[in-house]
């Protein structure tokens, strides 16, 4: 494992990020996030900690605010959305479930950083609770 994980460790293929799952943004824009992420997940570990077990809780972090970052703006979209890109018009759907998978998933990834990192580090964060509205029209 290198000493310090960058963006293109989390991205497909050789992580589990897609790009495709920022639209709109291209591919610089996402590595910029990502690696923005990574470097706060380093900042919030501690320097008593092993080489490996730093680049585990900043991956954690850095999935974990990834996921929560996608997760939430999949909440805030409407069920149908429009995306136009270079001349071509893509409609694309998706359910409040897609909100919560990714939602889950941050809330994962939080877990792992907080088994990670030393207690004192871990109790200056909070995962704050995100909830999905369903709105019903009749």
């Amino acid at each position: 494992m290198p000493l310090t994980l960058t963006a293109a460790d989390l991205l497909a293929p050789n992580g589990d990020l897609e790009i495709d799952w920022y639209a709109p943004l291209d591919s610089t824009a996402v590595m910029q996030r990502v690696n923005a992420s990574l470097a706060e997940g380093y900042g919030k570990t501690g320097a008593e900690v092993s080489e490996q077990t730093r680049n585990d809780a900043a991956k954690a972090y850095a999935y974990y605010k990834e996921y929560k970052r996608i997760g939430t703006a999949l909440a805030r979209k409407p069920k149908t959305f429009t995306i136009t890109e270079d001349s071509d018009t893509t409609t694309r759907q998706h359910s409040t479930d897609d909100a919560e998978f990714f939602l889950n998933l941050a809330n994962s990834w939080w877990d792992i950083f907080v088994a990670l990192v030393p207690v004192e580090v871990a109790a200056t964060e909070t995962m704050p609770s995100v909830s999905v509205k369903h709105h019903i029209r009749f």
